[in-house]
């Protein structure tokens, strides 16, 4: 009858339909089984480094600190401006390491900690940078650079010590090594960075070492080298623009990620899968994954901690630091990620001051303050 003949094509269609669901599935997870899953306390733990291990050459990064603020608070942001709920929003902590070996066997310091905060419900990503350098309280170590709790242990031990100084949650790490980030920046064909002159003079200074073509002032198609030789940038200005530059390759990376075909997304995948390493679980990469396009169309705001006016400049145990205003910074993070208003914060210093201490820290005040702008961010909501 005609009955069953529509019944039995019906059942041939959802069969059809469910081995189609099944070969995707299949799919996805052997491309997620590329990547290095690794659970975030899973690490050695070290207590007794010295304060010359996992230690950075010691350089004049730091010749312009700004005024330190004692304040507690952001001129014209209140609590009730904090309009996005947490469980709305995914603290994903991106590690990224220099080895270059391009191996995670030796685990070393971070070369930099970028939070990205995944607001679920408005599909907006942030990113917050953490400078390296930051003196803090790392639990059951004492104190030292912020880079070295990483090295003490691994990436659980760096969420804790997030949490005790800045009052930050992060549950979830991906770890990638910059000396494989070349690879995924070839991969697409390059990205666009505008260059200034003493960008382009540190680059071509350095071409020998990293191997890459001479560049030009303004606007340039770097290659995976040349992006990575851009990103190391430092000496020329300060670790804030360092840090700066590295948000500069991500976001010009993503640019190039979203005007990709399927197929160069696909292949793109088994390319960096293997390269990372994280604690996500499979459900929550592929649910990234199937909202990846709504994230991505949206502008994506950064902001560095510590923010202006929030910091000074210190030598402690022979250590050239950065000695943060917690409270400040706090609440500044809290405002950058849980917050629709937009901050009026610079990233780079403007004033000159230097505290140098081996025991107790000295305060330099200033009348400058940091405050919000009144005004939404534009990509929201």
């Amino acid at each position: 009858t005609v009955g069953g003949w529509i019944g039995f094509a019906l059942k041939c269609l959802a069969a059809l339909l469910l081995i189609a669901v099944a070969a995707v599935v299949l799919y996805f997870n052997g491309l997620l089984n590329l990547i290095d899953f690794k659970a975030a306390n899973d690490f050695e733990q070290y207590y007794n480094l010295s304060d010359t291990d996992y230690q950075d050459e010691v350089d004049d990064v730091y010749s312009t600190p700004v005024y330190y603020n004692e304040s507690t608070t952001i001129q014209g942001f209140t609590d009730s401006m904090i309009d996005i709920p947490k469980k709305d929003v995914l603290n994903i902590l991106l590690i990224g390491t220099d080895v270059r070996g391009g191996t995670y066997e030796d685990r070393g310091n971070t070369d930099s900690m970028i939070l990205v905060s995944v607001n679920t419900r408005d599909k907006n990503i942030e990113l917050t940078s953490f400078m390296r350098d930051m003196y803090v309280s790392i639990p059951d170590r004492g104190w030292a650079r912020l880079n070295a709790a990483y090295a003490y242990g691994g990436p659980q031990l760096l969420f804790d010590t997030l949490k005790q100084n800045f009052d930050v949650d992060v549950d979830l790490y991906v770890r990638v090594n910059f000396a494989n980030f070349r690879k995924i920046i070839d991969h697409v064909g390059g990205v666009d960075i505008e260059l200034s002159e003493a960008e382009a003079r540190y680059m071509n200074k350095y071409k020998d070492k990293y191997k890459t073509d001479p560049v030009e002032p303004g606007w340039q198609r770097l290659d995976g080298a040349q992006a990575l030789s851009y990103a190391r940038c430092r000496k020329i200005d300060s670790d804030f623009n360092r840090t700066k530059r590295q948000r500069t390759v991500i976001i010009a990376l993503v640019k190039e990620i979203k005007q990709s075909s399927p197929g160069e997304l696909n292949s793109l995948l088994n390319v960096f899968l293997p390269m990372i390493q994280t604690n996500m679980s499979k459900m929550q990469i592929l649910g990234l994954m199937t909202d990846g396009t709504r994230y991505l169309n949206n502008d994506i705001e950064t902001l560095n901690i510590p923010i202006k006016n929030s910091w000074r400049t210190e030598t402690i145990r022979k250590m050239s630091v950065l000695s943060p205003n917690f409270e400040l910074n706090k609440t500044a993070i809290t405002a950058h990620i849980y917050s629709t208003y937009r901050l009026d914060v610079e990233e780079t210093p403007t004033q000159s001051t230097t505290v140098s201490t081996e025991a107790e820290k000295q305060t330099t005040s200033s009348p400058e303050t940091t405050s919000t702008q009144k005004s939404k961010k534009t990509n929201k909501r």
